[in-house]
């Protein structure tokens, strides 16, 4: 039974039909995962919308012939009562390392925290969120120029990859080795503690610059927040690529400096360059800052 959106769950299914291995149903949001749905329907596949899933009473009993759950990135939570016909053997690709990003848009929050690198992690399914035995492990860097899409992306593939190593061993009668997690570095994040960032620029300019690139999703949307800044005039800028400038000083979000790149404004310590922002569709250009500043 395998149960996902996106490009996890689509690679996960085609790598079961090419092993010849028996798949009882498919769950996914078509909205978001036509790509899946279309790869289903041409092998025959039974598949449901996620949303199904939130009642036990109304998911196809052919559902539970399988004798493992493999959960890819969905937002769907399962109710114990589906879990608890699969124990150890339901099993949920996270992307992020585990305990220390349980919870929802953790790249996010990785670029935003500082960290060099990130990982995305397979844990047997229980009760509590993200919190099951971990089965494996595999980290990936985020480079300072990497921006909120690029690091979700690059989570995407290498969960996948890991996800179809896992299922292989699963193939091959391999026993799959889990450990606890550890309850002390355990956070779990919320997406209503996201949706409510604002910038602040007496923010250090390291976390002033992570907090524009974790919500620079362009060309789409981030999940969460905006990186926005409400300009003397009103205006509403939103803010995409920023970065650190040293040796400088004054007073908290005041503006140094306009120049081809984009004004210089400082921070709780040095300052940063707003590299690329947006009023509306616009790019701001110098002549565009320095009328609005």
């Amino acid at each position: 039974m395998i149960v996902g959106d996106g490009s996890p769950a689509q690679e996960a299914v085609k790598f079961l039909v090419g092993a010849e291995a028996a798949i009882s149903a498919v769950f996914t949001t078509s909205k978001e995962s036509r790509g899946l749905v279309n790869f289903v329907e041409s092998k025959n596949l039974p598949w449901f919308e996620s949303e199904t899933l939130k009642d036990i009473h109304n998911i196809p009993p052919l559902a539970f012939d399988g004798n493992w759950l493999i959960n890819a990135f969905s937002p769907i939570i399962l109710r114990a009562a589906v879990l608890d016909r699969f124990g150890p053997q339901a099993l949920n690709l996270h992307n992020g390392p585990l305990p220390q990003y349980a919870g929802i848009n953790v790249t996010q929050w990785a670029i935003r925290n500082g960290e060099s690198d990130s990982a995305c992690t397979i844990h047997e399914m229980t009760k509590k969120i993200d919190g099951g035995p971990i089965v494996a492990t595999r980290t990936f860097p985020i480079g300072l120029e990497e921006t909120g899409l690029d690091v979700f992306r690059n989570s995407m593939k290498i969960g996948a990859a890991l996800l179809v190593d896992v299922l292989q061993m699963i193939l091959d009668k391999k026993p799959l080795q889990s450990h606890p997690q550890s309850a002390e570095n355990r956070r779990v994040y919320s997406m209503k503690e996201a949706k409510n960032s604002v910038l602040d620029w007496a923010l250090d300019a390291e976390q002033v610059r992570d907090f524009i690139r974790a919500a620079d999703y362009r060309p789409m949307q981030s999940p969460t927040y905006q990186a926005q800044w409400r300009l003397p005039g009103g205006e509403l800028v939103q803010l995409s690529r920023a970065k650190v400038v040293t040796g400088r000083s004054g007073s908290t979000g005041e503006v140094l400096s306009i120049d081809d790149q984009g004004p210089t404004i400082i921070c709780g310590n040095n300052a940063v360059k707003i590299t690329a922002a947006y009023l509306g569709a616009k790019k701001l250009d110098r002549a565009s800052w320095t009328k609005l500043l």
